[in-house]
């Protein structure tokens, strides 16, 4: 709702929206490889917290109405970032946490961000 009222979008243009955005994310997940070998993981982690809160502050609710722009870099820049970020915590956390406790903690880390999607944007 807040596209169309913001850009006039109908359901056509943000399954669009969206459809290009899947695409960037599984773009992202292909160069992951590549890229963590290059930067390392917990830099390529770092990179992509960074791009996930600069994203945020594109999406303030505190500023006038969004213009395209803000959308395309702000939604580029999410579904980048977010599937990176998360795909770095796994591979960390099945390196640096012994085999006994690598299950749980995955599972609380999966829960924590189905619980923060539940709740809210």
């Amino acid at each position: 709702q807040i596209s169309e009222c913001a850009l006039g979008w109908g359901v056509q243009d943000n399954g669009c929206f969206l459809a290009v955005m899947g695409g960037c994310a599984v773009c992202a997940m292909l160069a992951l490889k590549p890229a963590s070998l290059y930067l390392g993981e917990r830099r390529l982690l770092g990179g992509a917290y960074l791009t996930l809160a600069g994203c945020l502050l594109l999406f303030c609710d505190w500023t006038p109405p969004l213009p395209l722009w803000q959308w395309v870099v702000g939604g580029t820049l999410l579904s980048v970032s977010f599937p990176v970020t998360q795909a770095m915590i796994y591979v960390i956390i099945s390196k640096e946490v012994p085999r006994r406790r690598q299950g749980l903690l995955m599972g609380y880390i999966t829960s924590g961000g189905s619980l923060a999607r539940m709740m809210g944007p």
